[in-house]
């Protein structure tokens, strides 16, 4: 109701209002329309610690989210170092095996045998 004009009304947006909360995932099973509606202050202060615990709770989770993703980003710029690392050390090592090894086309010319047997 936009504007209601009884309490069987107000009480029916203030439930319409505190189902809704509990469809979000708030904490309100102790909490009811009349007694808010009545002005009780136990119950307005409950759905305001509700409403508080709620919200720490939902600021708790997106950091946590943040924080997974800031992990995982780092995670993947760090394989990409070392696979790069890695790719240049074996570079490095395949040029240096290959620049150090003597070059093999004439030398079995120059190469006696030795076929006698004593």
């Amino acid at each position: 109701n936009s504007c209601p004009r009884s309490q069987a009304q107000m009480i029916e947006n203030v439930d319409a209002c505190l189902s809704f909360l509990a469809v979000r995932g708030v904490h309100i099973q102790s909490l009811s329309a009349e007694e808010i509606r009545d002005g009780n202050l136990k119950a307005i202060l409950g759905l305001f610690f509700s409403l508080s615990r709620y919200k720490q709770q939902q600021q708790q989770y997106q950091d946590l989210v943040e924080l997974q993703q800031q992990v995982q980003h780092q995670s993947l710029a760090t394989a990409s170092v070392c696979q790069q690392r890695v790719q240049q050390d074996m570079q490095s090592s395949l040029a240096a095996r290959y620049a150090s090894q003597p070059q093999h086309a004439g030398s079995a010319a120059n190469q006696k045998k030795s076929t006698r047997l004593p």
